[in-house]
Order: structure tokens, then sequence, then C-alpha cells
């Protein structure tokens, strides 16, 4: 509901829906009004893998957390790339923690729902095993994956940003063989903004071993050598006013 609250798919399309109802739901929950802060639009597109079925992303995920754990053995951990909730509950920061940097990008797992709040920053790939509350802007280079569900951004944040990609998956409430909903929901004012970022996603590839790098791979056209030069962003009609008639002026 912020005017500058901003996502930008930097040449690509702003929001990716895996089934052209998603999408369309996606766009007739958004403002008329605001619209236009979504640059390349809502659109409906293939996922391809490992996002096609609940399988590959199983395998994604057991991959990525047993990836997190040899990391966190090793000490290379900016932050424990495991983490967990106690007892249950949510797993809670918040703030002033870094989850890897960009010259030092880590894989983190999280098992459990979780509720960020303050200065969190980080880098590579954050994979969320239930829903992810965050308090403010992601201040992210890579990629958020949230397999719960639910994905909240309260507050807008002021400076933080996120470059890279946010999967939002619902892997917990299957229907027969297919993904359960989704929600995301972003309030608050603030200068939130969500760029795609392709170097950002291939830094966070090269974290992975044989096996993950096998599975997915960024969406995006470039390699991890080649400066990313992305196309405008799409053009949109965010508003308009028509002038139905003009005052006549007594001379």
């Amino acid at each position: 509901n912020s005017n500058a609250f901003q996502v930008d798919g930097n040449g690509e399309p702003a929001i990716t829906a895996g089934c052209q109802a998603a999408a369309n739901q996606i766009t007739a929950a958004i403002r008329r009004n605001r619209i236009g802060n979504y640059f390349g639009g809502i659109e409906f597109a293939d996922p391809g893998a490992p996002w096609d079925g609940v399988d590959t992303v199983e395998a994604f995920r057991v991959n990525l957390k047993q990836a997190a754990s040899a990391a966190q053995g090793a000490g290379t951990c900016q932050t424990a790339c495991v983490l967990a909730g106690a007892n249950g509950n949510p797993y809670v920061d918040n703030g002033n923690s870094d989850y890897g940097s960009v010259g030092d990008p880590q894989i983190t797992y999280i098992e459990g729902d979780v509720e960020f709040g303050g200065n969190i920053s980080g880098a590579g790939i954050l994979v969320v095993n239930g829903n992810l509350n965050w308090n403010g802007t992601p201040a992210f280079k890579g990629l958020i994956l949230v397999l719960g569900g639910t994905f909240e951004s309260i507050g807008g944040g002021t400076g933080g940003d996120h470059g890279g990609s946010v999967v939002l998956l619902n892997a917990h409430d299957l229907d027969g063989e297919d993904f359960g909903e989704v929600n995301a929901e972003f309030t608050g004012g603030g200068t939130a903004l969500y760029k795609f970022d392709c170097d950002a996603m291939w830094a966070a590839h090269a974290l992975l071993d044989d096996a993950g790098q096998a599975m997915w791979s960024p969406e995006c056209d470039v390699g991890p050598e080649t400066v990313y030069q992305a196309g405008p962003p799409e053009m949109v009609i965010a508003s308009w006013r028509e002038n139905l008639g003009w005052r006549q002026v007594a001379e």
C-alpha cells in the first residue's frame, strides 16, 4: 500500500506464477494505482526444475539442508547455517544478524516458521521450511525459498532491499500431487525494493554441489562471469485521466 514499494524484474517479469489462474489472482489483488510499481508485470510461465513438482522440490530441499549442514560442520558459516526454533516454536531473530555477505555468501537452512525483525542481512540461499514473517525489507542478495506457503513483509523498511529472487511454494499443505495455496502480503510504507539480480543468483548457484547445480539453474541467460545487461522494463499504463469537457471562459 506504499507508492514507494517496488518489484523490479530487471528485464524479466516482476512476478511469475505457475499457472494463468494464479497470475490473474495476483494481478487482481494489486491496486490499479500500484500496478505500475511492478516493473515487468505479472505473467504465467512454466516454472521449470526444480519448481515443477513436489518431488523435485523435496529433493532440492534435502540437498540444500545437507549442504548447509556440511558447511556448518566445517565451520564456514558466518552465522549458523542450520537453525530452528525451540520446542516447535518459530525461529526468531530481532536484528543485527548477518546470514552470509556478498563477499562470503552461504546456504542458510531454517526448519519451521521464521520471524525476522530489525537489521537482518545476508547473501546466498535462504531456505525456510515453513512460513516467513519479515518485519521490514529483506536486505538479502540471492535466493529466498519459502516452502510453508506464506511470506509476509511487514513495515516496508527504509533502505533495505532484496536483490535476487523470492520463490514461494506451499509444500506442506498438498492437494494430491499438487502444491497448496500460497499467500504473500506486503504492508506498510517505506521504500521497499525487490529486484531481480542475475549476478546474485549465479553466486547462489555456485554454493551448490554438483547434484544441486544439476537440479537448479538461475532463470537468466548469462553465466557467472558475464555482466548482466537487462533490457528496459515492460511499459504498462498505471493510471490515466480523461477530460470530458472544458470550462467555458467568458471573454
